[in-house]
């Protein structure tokens, strides 16, 4: 059976301090072999019956939960990592949950190069690689190839 909600302004600085403690004590929980058990941190909120848009609250209210929210947030992720590089333990799931917890994004780069095609720059560069042409004559080419006059 669900724990009833409590309030979120009811929480005492001291049960927030306290609750944040709990936090970390359930994130180092570990199995047999070592192996933390407890990686999802709103697990450790449904436990507790507490509702997630209750956390920026509490942090704001409680440094010390901040700080307990925040370190459990970098072990959520250490492990996450640990599993993501190991090949025994690699799933797709493990990306998945770092672009949605941890901000993590695909690496995309994307290059501009800004061009100035005015016909005083394109004269320049024709008279630096081209030295012995004709003057450019001001004619363009149409999207058939054509060459035509501009205006």
């Amino acid at each position: 059976m669900a724990k009833p909600i409590k309030a979120k302004s009811s929480y005492e600085m001291s049960e927030l301090a306290i609750l944040g403690g709990e936090l970390l004590d359930w994130m180092d929980m570990t199995d047999k072999d070592g192996d933390k058990v407890n990686l999802l941190i709103k697990d450790f909120l449904n436990g507790k019956g507490i509702p997630y848009n209750y956390v920026e609250f509490f942090r704001e209210k409680s440094k010390t939960f901040g700080d307990c929210w925040d370190l459990a947030l970098q072990i959520q992720e250490t492990e996450l990592v640990k599993r993501l590089v190991n090949k025994n333990t690699y799933t797709s799931g493990i990306e998945k949950a770092l672009k949605e917890y941890h901000g993590w994004k695909d690496k995309t780069e994307v290059e501009t190069t800004t061009l100035d095609v005015s016909p005083e720059n394109i004269e320049a560069i024709l008279n630096r690689k081209f030295p012995k042409r004709d003057k450019f004559s001001g004619k363009a080419v149409n999207t058939k190839g054509v060459l035509v006059e501009s205006d």
